[in-house]
Protein backbone atom coordinates (compact mmCIF):
# COMPACT_ATOMS: atom_id res chain seq x y z
CA UNK A 1 0.00 0.00 0.00
CA UNK A 2 1.31 3.61 -1.30
CA UNK A 3 1.97 5.94 1.63
CA UNK A 4 1.70 9.59 1.02
CA UNK A 5 2.10 13.10 2.25
CA UNK A 6 0.81 16.10 1.00
CA UNK A 7 2.98 18.69 2.29
CA UNK A 8 1.27 22.20 2.20
CA UNK A 9 4.27 24.94 2.31
CA UNK A 10 3.70 29.14 3.62
CA UNK A 11 3.74 31.18 5.53
CA UNK A 12 -0.08 32.13 6.73
CA UNK A 13 0.82 36.03 7.36
CA UNK A 14 2.71 37.01 4.01
CA UNK A 15 -0.69 36.83 1.96
CA UNK A 16 -0.78 34.42 -0.92
CA UNK A 17 2.63 33.04 0.05
CA UNK A 18 -0.08 31.34 2.41
CA UNK A 19 -1.79 28.91 -0.51
CA UNK A 20 -0.09 25.71 0.57
CA UNK A 21 -1.14 25.78 4.60
CA UNK A 22 -4.53 26.53 2.42
CA UNK A 23 -4.52 23.90 0.35
CA UNK A 24 -3.11 21.38 2.89
CA UNK A 25 -5.96 22.37 5.74
CA UNK A 26 -8.48 21.72 3.01
CA UNK A 27 -6.89 18.14 2.26
CA UNK A 28 -6.47 16.97 5.31
CA UNK A 29 -10.32 17.70 5.76
CA UNK A 30 -11.47 14.86 3.51
CA UNK A 31 -10.32 12.32 5.55
CA UNK A 32 -8.20 10.55 2.93
CA UNK A 33 -7.02 7.00 3.67
CA UNK A 34 -3.30 6.14 3.54
CA UNK A 35 -2.57 9.92 3.54
CA UNK A 36 -0.81 11.99 5.34
CA UNK A 37 -1.27 15.76 5.50
CA UNK A 38 1.72 18.55 6.92
CA UNK A 39 2.10 22.10 6.65
CA UNK A 40 5.48 23.69 7.15
CA UNK A 41 7.08 27.35 7.04
CA UNK A 42 10.36 26.31 5.72
CA UNK A 43 11.73 23.56 4.02
CA UNK A 44 15.07 23.39 6.67
CA UNK A 45 13.81 19.70 8.34
CA UNK A 46 12.29 18.41 5.01
CA UNK A 47 14.35 15.24 4.97
CA UNK A 48 12.80 14.42 8.03
CA UNK A 49 9.45 15.08 7.13
CA UNK A 50 9.32 13.28 3.77
CA UNK A 51 11.12 10.24 4.83
CA UNK A 52 9.37 7.06 5.35
CA UNK A 53 6.69 7.88 2.13
CA UNK A 54 6.62 6.26 -1.14
CA UNK A 55 5.38 9.48 -2.47
CA UNK A 56 4.94 13.40 -1.36
CA UNK A 57 2.69 16.35 -3.34
CA UNK A 58 4.67 19.51 -2.32
CA UNK A 59 2.05 22.57 -2.43
CA UNK A 60 3.54 25.57 -2.67
CA UNK A 61 3.73 29.23 -3.98
CA UNK A 62 5.30 30.25 -6.59
CA UNK A 63 6.25 33.59 -8.59
CA UNK A 64 7.76 33.19 -12.41
CA UNK A 65 9.13 36.30 -14.42
CA UNK A 66 5.60 37.01 -16.37
CA UNK A 67 3.04 34.85 -14.26
CA UNK A 68 -0.69 35.23 -13.75
CA UNK A 69 -1.91 35.07 -10.45
CA UNK A 70 -3.89 31.58 -10.19
CA UNK A 71 -1.98 29.40 -12.61
CA UNK A 72 -1.16 26.23 -10.81
CA UNK A 73 2.27 24.42 -12.21
CA UNK A 74 2.90 20.65 -11.92
CA UNK A 75 6.10 19.38 -12.17
CA UNK A 76 7.54 16.02 -11.21
CA UNK A 77 11.09 15.38 -9.72
CA UNK A 78 12.56 16.00 -13.37
CA UNK A 79 11.90 20.09 -12.69
CA UNK A 80 13.10 20.55 -9.17
CA UNK A 81 15.81 22.61 -10.31
CA UNK A 82 13.92 24.54 -12.08
CA UNK A 83 11.10 24.93 -10.08
CA UNK A 84 12.90 26.18 -7.09
CA UNK A 85 14.90 28.42 -8.55
CA UNK A 86 10.90 30.38 -8.85
CA UNK A 87 10.36 29.04 -5.29
CA UNK A 88 9.37 32.46 -2.66
CA UNK A 89 11.53 30.07 0.00
CA UNK A 90 14.32 30.05 -2.41
CA UNK A 91 14.46 25.86 -1.84
CA UNK A 92 16.93 23.63 -3.39
CA UNK A 93 15.25 20.66 -3.04
CA UNK A 94 16.67 18.85 -5.38
CA UNK A 95 20.17 19.39 -3.21
CA UNK A 96 17.69 18.13 -0.11
CA UNK A 97 16.76 14.87 -1.56
CA UNK A 98 20.59 14.01 -3.19
CA UNK A 99 21.74 14.95 0.74
CA UNK A 100 19.01 12.28 1.92
CA UNK A 101 20.29 9.41 -0.74
CA UNK A 102 23.79 10.11 0.37
CA UNK A 103 22.59 9.59 3.86
CA UNK A 104 21.08 6.64 2.80
CA UNK A 105 17.42 7.15 2.60
CA UNK A 106 14.58 6.26 0.34
CA UNK A 107 13.37 9.44 -1.14
CA UNK A 108 9.86 9.11 -2.24
CA UNK A 109 8.35 10.31 -5.62
CA UNK A 110 7.87 14.03 -5.89
CA UNK A 111 4.96 16.03 -7.55
CA UNK A 112 5.37 19.67 -7.35
CA UNK A 113 1.83 21.80 -7.48
CA UNK A 114 3.02 25.53 -7.15
CA UNK A 115 0.48 28.01 -7.15
CA UNK A 116 1.18 31.18 -9.21
CA UNK A 117 1.24 34.10 -6.62
CA UNK A 118 0.63 37.96 -6.32
CA UNK A 119 1.31 39.32 -2.77
CA UNK A 120 3.89 38.00 -0.98
CA UNK A 121 5.85 40.99 0.34
CA UNK A 122 3.90 42.32 3.11
CA UNK A 123 2.21 41.70 6.29
CA UNK A 124 -1.59 40.28 4.93
CA UNK A 125 -3.58 37.33 6.33
CA UNK A 126 -5.47 35.64 3.18
CA UNK A 127 -5.10 34.74 -0.39
CA UNK A 128 -6.10 37.59 -3.11
CA UNK A 129 -9.09 36.67 -5.34
CA UNK A 130 -7.31 34.97 -8.03
CA UNK A 131 -5.27 32.83 -5.55
CA UNK A 132 -8.11 31.90 -3.56
CA UNK A 133 -10.22 31.22 -6.96
CA UNK A 134 -7.07 28.51 -8.01
CA UNK A 135 -7.16 26.45 -4.55
CA UNK A 136 -10.56 24.60 -5.05
CA UNK A 137 -9.27 23.41 -8.33
CA UNK A 138 -6.06 22.35 -7.05
CA UNK A 139 -7.75 20.23 -4.23
CA UNK A 140 -9.68 18.64 -7.10
CA UNK A 141 -6.41 17.82 -9.22
CA UNK A 142 -4.99 16.11 -6.05
CA UNK A 143 -7.71 14.45 -4.79
CA UNK A 144 -7.99 13.26 -8.51
CA UNK A 145 -4.11 11.76 -8.09
CA UNK A 146 -5.00 10.04 -5.16
CA UNK A 147 -7.62 7.81 -6.22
Amino acid sequence: MMKTLILGIGNPVLGDDAVGIVVANKLNGKNLKNVDVETANTTVDIISLISGYDRVFVVDAVKTKNGKAGKIHKLGSENLRQTMRHSVHDIDLSTMLKTGEKLGIKMPEIIIYGVEVDNIDRFNEGLSKDVEAAVPTLVEKIMEELI
